[in-house]
């Protein structure tokens, strides 16, 4: 199967207008989760340090597997940049080809959501970042806590680290990713036109695979030179050159954004369900088998070696990611009736939904919330609290239903949410 075959050219009159609740659904779940898993990351006095957390995993038994688990949905966070590059592609492409709006307007409205997310990203890891005050040795923490969360967690002043401005957050990638989509959406609207669907997946698949081949040599060639320009205090070099090789860095998580993307081209085209089901479940099992392959061929005995299995994991957790999505869409859209209708919603869906539509705002005063009532807990009870992760575990009830209040409010008021609300005004407020 050739890429101008993965799609057919549509008309405008056969794109659809329809909202997903599937994407609110993943979103909510995967904001959930991270109240959850930083609570366990960050609050537990076990996650303080590698050797601390070596410990804890040689206890075994179901702390253990608690420990795992954490670990693992960490990883999961790249469901988000899928998600995002669907819904921001989706909704440009209904919005030009549908709705016969401006392609400039919307690309510049894309442009300033894209540069908003980045400064709220040095905004959020700055001020409410999770994270520690110091490293046991002494050395500049793994993860640097922010001004403000630090101030409440310690009960004092915490140095500022300006790795919380060179590395790469989540919000920021997201942000890039809008940019870059809209690069290509505009690009491909100048040559052809939105409406040849086949040419605007050809392009972000291809652009897709680059990244992701050449993510492994990013991140061998330009980490010394991050590390070189971070240790001499040339911080810009250093952000845009850990925007490209770090851990958490553009590459290749903006490749998951580009992938989203083509999902959101899918659903945009109007096309048949199940044709569209084919395509995309095709990718995706292509990326988990590439993924996989590439994971156990190369292993992780040598640098070189570890740079290329983890490109595979990259590859392998993209096209599982693409993978949910589609059972999700599957499950709440295409197979249930008046899915966005709240009032056929059960109670469970509705509250999930709600996680994902304010999902912005929960993202980045999580932090700050659960810091505020681990103090308070403290105080109540004493502090020795955050050495038992059973104890630990049992907290995240609080945040958690503090952010049910608060969206359930919202909600009744129809607020759009702090953050959310903001991001809209900034948007729409010079068009």
């Amino acid at each position: 199967m050739t890429a101008p075959d993965m799609i057919p050219n549509t008309t405008p009159a056969s794109l659809s207008t329809e909202r997903f609740l599937s994407f609110d659904i993943i979103r909510g779940f995967a904001v959930l989760a991270i109240v959850i898993i930083h609570r366990v990351h960050y609050t537990w006095a076990g996650m303080a340090d590698r050797e601390t957390l070596h410990r804890a995993m040689e206890v075994g038994g179901l702390q253990s597997v608690v420990i795992i688990l954490t670990i693992i949905l960490f990883a999961m966070g790249g469901i988000f940049y899928v998600v995002s590059g669907s819904v921001n592609v989706y909704a440009s492409c209904r919005a030009i080809i549908s709705k016969g709006q401006d392609p400039g307007f919307i690309f510049r409205r894309n442009i300033k959501t894209g540069l908003f997310l980045l400064f709220l990203n040095i905004f959020h890891r700055v001020l409410f970042g999770n994270g520690f005050a110091f490293a046991v040795a002494g050395d500049e923490p793994e993860y640097a806590v922010g001004l403000i969360t630090g101030w409440i967690k310690y009960g004092e002043p915490v140095p500022f680290h300006w790795s919380l401005v060179t590395e790469p957050g989540t919000l920021s990638i997201i942000g890039i990713i809008l940019l870059v989509n809209t690069g290509i959406m505009a690009m491909v609207h100048r040559r052809r036109g939105l409406g040849d669907s086949r040419s605007l997946v050809r392009t972000f698949l291809f652009i897709g695979i680059g990244i992701l081949l050449v993510y492994p040599f990013l991140r061998l060639g330009l980490t010394p030179l991050y590390e070189q320009a971070y240790a001499g205090g040339r911080y810009l070099l250093a952000w845009i050159l850990g925007n490209l090789c770090l851990e958490y860095s553009i590459a290749p998580h903006l490749a998951f954004g580009i992938f989203g993307a083509i999902l959101g081209v899918f659903l945009a085209s109007g096309a048949d369900r199940k044709y569209i089901s084919t395509r995309a479940r095709i990718i995706a099992f292509v990326l988990i088998g590439a993924g996989a392959f590439i994971a156990i061929i190369f292993g992780s005995d040598t640098s070189v070696g570890d740079r290329f299995s983890r490109t595979g994991i990259s590859i392998f957790g993209l096209g599982l990611f693409l993978f949910i999505e589609l059972i999700a869409l599957r499950l709440l859209d295409w197979r249930r009736r008046n899915a966005t209708e709240p009032s056929q919603q059960p109670w469970f869906i509705k509250r999930i939904r709600l996680f994902g539509r304010y999902s912005l705002t929960i993202f980045v005063f999580e932090g700050l919330l659960a810091e505020l009532l681990a103090v308070s807990l403290g105080l109540a009870i004493g502090s020795g609290w955050t050495e038992n992760l059973w104890a630990v575990l049992g907290f995240t009830v609080m945040p958690v239903a503090v952010w049910m209040l608060l969206h359930s409010w919202w909600s009744r008021t129809r607020f759009d949410g702090p953050l959310e609300w903001t991001r809209r005004y900034w948007k729409y407020r010079a068009d």
